[in-house]
Protein backbone atom coordinates (compact mmCIF):
# COMPACT_ATOMS: atom_id res chain seq x y z
CA UNK A 1 0.00 0.00 0.00
CA UNK A 2 1.13 3.53 -1.11
CA UNK A 3 1.78 5.63 2.07
CA UNK A 4 2.13 9.47 1.10
CA UNK A 5 2.35 12.54 3.47
CA UNK A 6 0.10 14.44 4.89
CA UNK A 7 -0.59 17.57 2.73
CA UNK A 8 0.40 20.81 4.29
CA UNK A 9 -1.61 23.64 5.48
CA UNK A 10 -2.15 26.19 3.02
CA UNK A 11 -0.05 29.19 4.71
CA UNK A 12 -2.72 31.46 6.10
CA UNK A 13 -0.22 33.64 7.46
CA UNK A 14 1.16 34.32 3.96
CA UNK A 15 -2.38 34.81 2.67
CA UNK A 16 -3.79 37.01 5.39
CA UNK A 17 -0.56 39.22 5.13
CA UNK A 18 -0.75 39.92 1.41
CA UNK A 19 -4.01 40.55 1.74
CA UNK A 20 -3.39 43.25 3.66
CA UNK A 21 -1.08 44.65 1.42
CA UNK A 22 -4.12 43.99 -1.41
CA UNK A 23 -6.13 46.22 0.76
CA UNK A 24 -3.51 49.00 1.01
CA UNK A 25 -2.62 48.94 -2.46
CA UNK A 26 -5.30 50.85 -5.08
CA UNK A 27 -7.85 48.11 -6.40
CA UNK A 28 -5.79 48.27 -9.85
CA UNK A 29 -1.61 47.59 -8.05
CA UNK A 30 -3.72 45.04 -5.89
CA UNK A 31 -5.72 42.78 -8.41
CA UNK A 32 -2.43 40.38 -9.29
CA UNK A 33 -1.84 39.80 -5.67
CA UNK A 34 -5.58 38.80 -5.25
CA UNK A 35 -5.22 36.14 -8.20
CA UNK A 36 -2.04 34.90 -7.11
CA UNK A 37 -4.35 34.25 -3.74
CA UNK A 38 -7.13 32.34 -5.42
CA UNK A 39 -4.88 30.59 -7.13
CA UNK A 40 -2.88 28.90 -4.23
CA UNK A 41 -6.10 28.24 -2.65
CA UNK A 42 -7.06 26.60 -5.73
CA UNK A 43 -4.20 24.61 -6.28
CA UNK A 44 -4.54 23.51 -2.52
CA UNK A 45 -7.73 22.17 -3.29
CA UNK A 46 -6.88 20.51 -6.41
CA UNK A 47 -3.68 18.81 -4.20
CA UNK A 48 -6.00 17.62 -0.95
CA UNK A 49 -8.72 16.01 -4.10
CA UNK A 50 -6.11 14.45 -6.04
CA UNK A 51 -4.32 13.03 -2.75
CA UNK A 52 -7.58 11.45 -1.62
CA UNK A 53 -7.75 9.71 -5.04
CA UNK A 54 -4.91 7.67 -4.14
CA UNK A 55 -5.97 4.01 -3.91
CA UNK A 56 -9.43 4.54 -4.46
CA UNK A 57 -10.33 2.10 -7.04
CA UNK A 58 -13.44 4.05 -7.73
CA UNK A 59 -11.86 6.87 -8.78
CA UNK A 60 -8.77 7.58 -11.09
CA UNK A 61 -6.05 10.10 -11.16
CA UNK A 62 -5.32 10.99 -14.83
CA UNK A 63 -1.41 11.16 -15.61
CA UNK A 64 -2.28 14.49 -17.51
CA UNK A 65 -3.93 16.14 -14.50
CA UNK A 66 -1.29 15.97 -12.55
CA UNK A 67 1.29 17.09 -15.05
CA UNK A 68 -0.79 19.90 -15.22
CA UNK A 69 -1.05 20.48 -12.05
CA UNK A 70 2.87 20.49 -11.43
CA UNK A 71 2.97 23.58 -14.00
CA UNK A 72 0.51 25.17 -12.38
CA UNK A 73 1.71 25.17 -9.13
CA UNK A 74 4.93 26.19 -11.04
CA UNK A 75 2.99 28.71 -12.53
CA UNK A 76 2.27 30.21 -8.95
CA UNK A 77 6.21 29.93 -7.62
CA UNK A 78 7.23 31.80 -11.23
CA UNK A 79 4.44 34.49 -10.41
CA UNK A 80 5.08 35.26 -6.38
CA UNK A 81 8.68 35.26 -7.23
CA UNK A 82 7.98 38.08 -9.80
CA UNK A 83 6.35 40.25 -7.16
CA UNK A 84 9.96 40.20 -5.30
CA UNK A 85 11.14 43.46 -6.52
CA UNK A 86 8.17 45.48 -5.98
CA UNK A 87 7.72 43.61 -2.36
CA UNK A 88 11.39 44.61 -1.89
CA UNK A 89 10.90 48.18 -2.39
CA UNK A 90 13.24 48.07 -5.57
CA UNK A 91 10.24 48.70 -8.27
CA UNK A 92 7.28 50.60 -7.91
CA UNK A 93 5.08 48.52 -9.86
CA UNK A 94 3.68 45.42 -9.64
CA UNK A 95 4.56 43.30 -13.08
CA UNK A 96 1.56 42.28 -14.88
CA UNK A 97 3.35 39.25 -16.96
CA UNK A 98 6.14 37.32 -17.15
CA UNK A 99 7.73 34.89 -19.58
CA UNK A 100 7.11 30.93 -20.02
CA UNK A 101 10.94 30.73 -19.42
CA UNK A 102 10.15 31.86 -15.47
CA UNK A 103 8.34 29.14 -15.38
CA UNK A 104 10.35 26.19 -16.69
CA UNK A 105 13.36 28.22 -14.18
CA UNK A 106 10.63 27.06 -11.51
CA UNK A 107 9.68 23.57 -12.40
CA UNK A 108 13.99 23.51 -12.16
CA UNK A 109 13.73 25.09 -8.53
CA UNK A 110 11.50 21.99 -7.86
CA UNK A 111 14.47 19.65 -9.33
CA UNK A 112 12.25 19.11 -11.94
CA UNK A 113 14.59 18.61 -14.66
CA UNK A 114 13.91 18.45 -18.63
CA UNK A 115 15.39 15.32 -19.28
CA UNK A 116 13.62 13.63 -16.29
CA UNK A 117 9.94 14.89 -17.47
CA UNK A 118 10.31 15.59 -20.82
CA UNK A 119 6.16 15.75 -21.11
CA UNK A 120 5.91 18.32 -18.15
CA UNK A 121 8.56 20.41 -20.09
CA UNK A 122 6.87 19.24 -23.73
CA UNK A 123 3.37 21.09 -22.03
CA UNK A 124 5.08 24.25 -20.91
CA UNK A 125 6.54 24.65 -24.49
CA UNK A 126 2.91 23.60 -25.62
CA UNK A 127 1.03 26.44 -23.58
CA UNK A 128 3.94 28.94 -24.46
CA UNK A 129 3.08 28.16 -28.37
CA UNK A 130 6.82 27.39 -28.59
CA UNK A 131 8.61 30.22 -27.46
CA UNK A 132 9.75 30.54 -24.11
CA UNK A 133 9.97 34.54 -24.37
CA UNK A 134 6.02 34.91 -24.70
CA UNK A 135 4.31 36.16 -21.89
CA UNK A 136 2.03 34.26 -19.40
CA UNK A 137 -1.36 34.53 -20.45
CA UNK A 138 -2.25 37.69 -17.44
CA UNK A 139 -5.92 36.92 -16.26
CA UNK A 140 -6.11 40.92 -15.26
CA UNK A 141 -6.90 43.98 -18.07
CA UNK A 142 -5.69 48.00 -17.12
CA UNK A 143 -9.22 48.24 -16.20
CA UNK A 144 -8.48 45.51 -13.30
CA UNK A 145 -11.09 43.04 -14.57
CA UNK A 146 -10.22 39.31 -15.67
CA UNK A 147 -10.31 37.88 -19.00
Amino acid sequence: MLTLPDVPGLPEDAIRTIKEMVEALNGLEGRPFGILIADIQVQYTRLVESISKVGDTERVLVQTNLEEYIIDCALIHARASSFFDFARGIDDTVPRSMPWRDVRAALFFFGMHDMQYPRIYDAVLRRADNNLANEVAVRWTAAGRLR
